[in-house]
C-alpha cells in the first residue's frame, strides 16, 4: 500500500472520529436542553371568565341568572371570589353596526345562590339591540420553578372553576390524541359536551333574540428554548338564543375543553 493510501485512510478515520464526537455531543444537549434551557422565573397559570349577551331589538325588563365558574364549591376564578364590584372593573361593550343610541342600561349585578347553584343575576330596565355587552374577569398568578400542572387542566371537573350544574354529559376523544414536532408533543383536547340551566326573562317585539355567552379559560404556561412559550390548558363554554318574549328556565348546550397543549414529564425531562 502506498504512502499517500495510508494518509489518506488515517484522515477518513480521524473525521469519521470527529463526526461521531459531534453528533454524540449534540444528542447529549438536546437532552439535557428540556432542564437546562428552561427559564425559572417564567412559570404562570393564567385564568379568564367572561360573559356576554346581546339583543337583535330593543327588550324591557330584562333579568338573567347565568351560571359563574364555581370551585370547591365556591364562585371563584384563579385566586377572586366573585362579586359585582370584580365583574363591573371588567365592563365594555362594543357597538355593532345599527346599534340603538341610547345611555347605559345601568345593570344590577348580584352573585347569588339558588338551589346549591352560584348564578349571576344581570338585571337592567332595558337593552338596546346591536349592542354586545360584556364582563370580564382575569386573574395571573406567578408560580415556583417547574409547576408545569399548578391548574388541573387535564381533569378540571372537581378540581378547577366550571359551570355548574351539568347536565347530560357526552365525552369525545381526539382523534388523533396528539401531533409530534420533533421531541414536542402537543395534545388535542378531550371534549365533554352538556346542557345547563339558564333563566332568561324579558319584554320585546316579535322577532326579537337575546344571545347569552359565557366560558372559562385556564392555563399553566412557561418559556423553554430560546424563550418559546409554552402551554397546557382548559375551557369551559356555553351559549344559547332565546326567541321572542320569555320567561323561565330552559337547558342550554355547552362544552368543556380538556388537556390541550403541552406536558411535560420532569422525572423523565421531556415531554409526554
Amino acid at each position: 500500500m502506498e504512502l499517500s493510501q495510508i494518509f489518506q485512510i488515517k484522515k477518513e478515520i480521524y473525521c469519521l472520529i470527529v463526526f461521531m464526537s459531534l453528533v454524540f455531543f449534540s444528542g447529549c444537549l438536546f437532552f439535557d436542553g428540556y432542564s437546562s434551557d428552561l427559564y425559572p422565573d417564567s412559570f404562570g397559570s393564567n385564568y379568564q371568565y367572561e360573559v356576554s349577551f346581546s339583543s337583535n331589538q330593543s327588550l324591557s325588563n330584562v333579568t338573567m341568572l347565568i351560571p359563574c365558574p364555581v370551585r370547591d364549591k365556591m364562585p371563584i376564578i384563579g385566586n377572586l371570589r366573585m362579586n359585582s364590584s370584580i365583574l363591573k372593573k371588567g365592563y365594555y361593550k362594543i357597538e355593532k353596526r345599527g346599534a340603538e343610541v341610547s345611555p347605559e342600561p345601568g345593570f344590577s349585578l348580584n352573585v347569588i345562590k339558588v338551589n346549591n347553584s352560584w348564578l349571576l343575576e344581570v338585571q337592567a330596565d332595558f337593552l338596546p339591540r346591536n349592542v354586545f355587552y360584556a364582563f370580564n374577569v382575569g386573574d395571573y398568578i406567578r408560580r415556583p420553578k417547574y409547576s408545569y400542572y399548578a391548574v388541573q387542566t387535564r381533569d378540571p371537573l372537581g378540581n378547577e372553576s366550571v359551570f355548574l350544574p351539568k347536565t347530560n354529559l357526552t365525552t369525545r376523544l381526539p382523534d388523533p390524541p396528539t401531533r409530534s414536532d420533533y421531541m414536542w408533543i402537543y395534545h388535542y383536547p378531550l371534549e365533554i359536551s352538556y346542557t345547563i340551566p339558564v333563566y332568561a326573562e324579558y319584554r320585546g317585539p316579535e322577532g326579537s333574540e337575546l344571545s347569552i355567552t359565557s366560558r372559562v379559560e385556564s392555563s399553566n404556561s412557561w418559556l423553554q428554548e430560546s424563550e418559546r412559550s409554552v402551554t397546557n390548558e382548559y375551557s369551559d363554554r356555553f351559549s344559547g338564543r332565546f326567541s321572542g318574549e320569555r320567561q323561565g328556565w330552559y337547558l342550554i348546550n355547552g362544552t368543556l375543553t380538556t388537556g390541550r397543549g403541552f406536558y411535560f414529564d420532569p422525572a423523565l425531562n421531556t415531554f409526554v
